[in-house]
């Protein structure tokens, strides 16, 4: 809605659908029923507005409106440009990257919330809500080590114009402290029960590799994939009244297995 000489100052963007879908398997080879879960944001429109004093978007809901603690977990990645060389390049040349710069990769969109059926594992949705499938932003912000490359390989031609075909290898692992994120979420039967959680970690590792095509006449992505493997790990511990004095409870996930991402981009009609 509005272009600065930087960056989109004004832009409206609309959650057409979304939906989660997981199933827990138990030893023995007993499973769940799958679990559903459409996105809370479908048919729901957000407008990001730039503020310069701050350096970062403002958001509001344009319309209908649901809980307003999801706007500060939205991300307004536009498309994937943090993957740019600082100055020219040819083909044949690599970059480096910080592994920070790979939440707009692995946290697109940020933490898009989903309906929590009653019947759901509680485990297995505090689980995914820690970072697998979607919403892996909530491990960057602390630290972040390994290694990013970004190689130019080629320019193909296309009916939409001249495509830069870049190569992405990523071998990265982001640990970050939880525990407020987590005091903040308490589910509505564990500040009944008055549990108090008194830490919480959460530690990501992707290593993989990503084809990026970037349209250069059009001065935009084209298309991304990705396929590598994820682990991610969340620790949990609380304590609750009816414990013994001293006595805590906690919880160990590690979830691991392969990470795929497809995308592509066109001008909005």
């Amino acid at each position: 809605q509005r272009v600065g000489p930087e960056r989109p100052e004004k832009f409206r963007r609309v959650y057409a659908k979304g939906r989660r879908t997981s199933q827990l398997f138990r030893p023995g080879g007993r499973k769940a029923k799958k679990v559903r879960q459409p996105s809370l944001f479908r048919g729901l429109s957000v407008v990001f507005t730039w503020d310069e004093e701050e350096g970062d978007y403002g958001k509001y809901y344009d319309a209908e409106e649901v809980d307003e603690r999801f706007l500060a977990e939205i991300r307004a990645d536009l498309d994937l440009a943090f993957a740019l060389p600082a100055g020219p390049v040819a083909p044949g040349d690599s970059w480096e990257l910080a592994p920070a710069d790979l939440v707009d990769l692995f946290g697109r969109s940020g933490a898009i919330p989903y309906e929590r059926p009653d019947t759901a594992d509680a485990f297995l949705m505090r689980a995914l809500d820690s970072g697998v499938a979607g919403g892996m932003e909530q491990a960057f912000g602390g630290e972040a080590t390994g290694s990013v490359q970004v190689t130019f390989v080629e320019t193909r031609n296309s009916d939409a114009g001249r495509l830069a075909v870049l190569k992405l290898t990523c071998d990265i692992e982001c640990e970050k402290d939880r525990t407020a994120y987590v005091q903040d979420r308490t589910t509505r039967r564990e500040d009944r029960e008055g549990i108090e959680y008194l830490d919480a970690f959460l530690r990501l590792s992707v290593k993989g590799e990503a084809e990026i095509l970037w349209n250069l006449d059009a001065r935009h992505a084209a298309a991304l994939t990705f396929a590598g493997e994820e682990q991610v790990y969340a620790r949990i511990e609380h304590r609750a009244p009816a414990d013994p004095e001293g006595v805590t409870r906690g919880q160990d996930v590690t979830m691991r297995g392969p990470l795929v991402m497809e995308a592509s981009f066109a001008p909005a009609e």
